[in-house]
This record gives structure tokens, C-alpha cells and sequence, in this order.
């Protein structure tokens, strides 16, 4: 009963903490929407220094945590900020991180909790990498199309026989498309060069196209 009791009580903890931190952070990406508002985000942690890296980072852990919050939006910041390559590797160490805390926390609070908070139907489309011997393979290819709930998955995954460095080694390495596009997006956008930030969206418009028609059929023939 205590048990029970002490869950439920982080429960409640956890989503004030998400309706809080959703409220506080949503305002960003209208800040997007303006050149001067662009500009204004990208000074204000640029004049953080080593602080505003760590900001950054705290930013793209509560994202992937969250994971209501649009990853995309984070990506291309990180490439306005800090250009393609290191707005990468910040966005890598940030979802590395949140992927280790949500690992842990996953495994403490147990599979009930976890339904509770994620949804018991879009839980149970992930069941069939239970006791899956191509788990390995099948997390790689839902972390590399487009069009997969991967913050959601990665609630999941405690839930598989896969170990917690196998796993954010195969998710790394799948993310690298989707980020580093994001990245580059950003940084082309931040250049001024639309031309480029417009091709660029149109690539992973494709592939985001192709992904959901790639998603939509793994899910439906998934035994």
C-alpha cells in the first residue's frame, strides 16, 4: 500500500513538473517566429559562455523527458547557436543523458507506472520488441526513420533485454541523420542562406514522407 501510495505521489510530482516546465518553455518557439526574436535566443545563451552550453543541454534533456516538446525545434537552436557539428555532438550528450535518467527512473517506478504516464495504447505498440531477438536491429530502425515516436520508445525500452550502453550506442548512431540535418538546417537559416534551409526541409520532408509510410507499415505487420 505504501508502495502504491509513494508512486502515485511521484506521478503527481512528475507531471506538475511536466505542465510546469511545458508552460515555462512553450513561449520558445514563438520566439522563432521573428528575425529579432532569432537573433535575441541565440545572443542571450551565446552570452552565457560555458554556462549557456549547459543550458542548451538542460534544454534538450528536459525535451527528450518530456518528449510533448518538438525535438526538431531544439535541433535546429542547436544549429543557430552553435553550428552543424557541435550543435550535433550538444544535442547527442543531451538525449544521452536523458536517455540514461529515463533508463533508471523507468526501471525504479516500474511497468504500471510507466502506461500510466505514457498511454496504454501507444505502449502497446512497442510489445512486440519484448523478448525479440532482433531487438538491436528493430530499436536501430525505429531511431532512424522519421515518423517514430523516439522519446516515447525510449520509455519503452527498459522493458527489452537490451542493455542500457547497447542501447544508447544504437540510437546514437541512428539519430545521426535526423539531427545532423536539423543541425545544418539551423545553422544555413542563422547564415542567412533560406535557400539552402529550404532544401534542406525538403529532403526531410521526403524522408519524413517515407518514414511514416515505413512506420505505418512496420506497425501494422509488426509479427
Amino acid at each position: 500500500m505504501k508502495k502504491k501510495r509513494s508512486k502515485f505521489i511521484a506521478l503527481v510530482i512528475l507531471l506538475g513538473v511536466i505542465i510546469v516546465l511545458g508552460v515555462y518553455l512553450w513561449p520558445m518557439t514563438s520566439v522563432l517566429a521573428s528575425e529579432v526574436g532569432r537573433n535575441q535566443l541565440v545572443e542571450f545563451i551565446r552570452s552565457k559562455e560555458i554556462l549557456g552550453v549547459f543550458i542548451f543541454v538542460l534544454i534538450q534533456v528536459i525535451q527528450v523527458v518530456i518528449f510533448i516538446i518538438p525535438g526538431e525545434f531544439i535541433e535546429v537552436v542547436a544549429g543557430m547557436i552553435y553550428g552543424p557539428i557541435w550543435g550535433f555532438i550538444l544535442c547527442q550528450i543531451g538525449m544521452i543523458i536523458a536517455s540514461v535518467i529515463i533508463f533508471y527512473s523507468v526501471k525504479f517506478l516500474g511497468y504500471d507506472f510507466i502506461v500510466n504516464l505514457i498511454g496504454e495504447k501507444k505502449f502497446n505498440e512497442f510489445d512486440f520488441l519484448k523478448n525479440n531477438k532482433k531487438v538491436g536491429s528493430l530499436i536501430a530502425l525505429l531511431y532512424f526513420i522519421p515518423g517514430t515516436p523516439k522519446d516515447a520508445l525510449t520509455y519503452f525500452v527498459p522493458f527489452t533485454n537490451i542493455s542500457l550502453t547497447k542501447f544508447i550506442v544504437i540510437s546514437s548512431i541512428a539519430r545521426f541523420p535526423s539531427v545532423i540535418s536539423s543541425t545544418l538546417a539551423g545553422s544555413s537559416f542563422q547564415r542567412g542562406d533560406y535557400k539552402e534551409t529550404i532544401l534542406i526541409f525538403i529532403i526531410i520532408g521526403i524522408f519524413s514522407l517515407i518514414g511514416i509510410i515505413v512506420h505505418n507499415l512496420l506497425f501494422k505487420n509488426k509479427k
